[in-house]
């Protein structure tokens, strides 16, 4: 599998994706992943991919450490 699409209406799947996309990659490492949302003039493409790449590695891997949380 090199890409990946689906549509959904939830923005839940994106949260979902972003949280594995690492686990994914490490079995499909040319996966490519996209989700659509809205129909007409509101439909719009997101690329998992770049949402995880500007988000970062370590916000995945566990390399980040967190001192405090409210």
């Amino acid at each position: 599998m090199e890409d990946c699409a689906g549509s959904h209406l939830d923005t839940d799947v994106i949260v979902v994706l972003v949280g594995v996309f690492h686990r994914m990659l490490q079995s499909q490492p040319l996966a490519d992943i996209w989700v659509a949302f809205g129909v007409g003039r509101t439909y719009k493409l997101y690329s998992i991919n770049a949402i995880c790449n500007s988000l970062g590695a370590s916000k995945f891997t566990g390399t980040a450490n967190v001192s405090r949380c409210v």
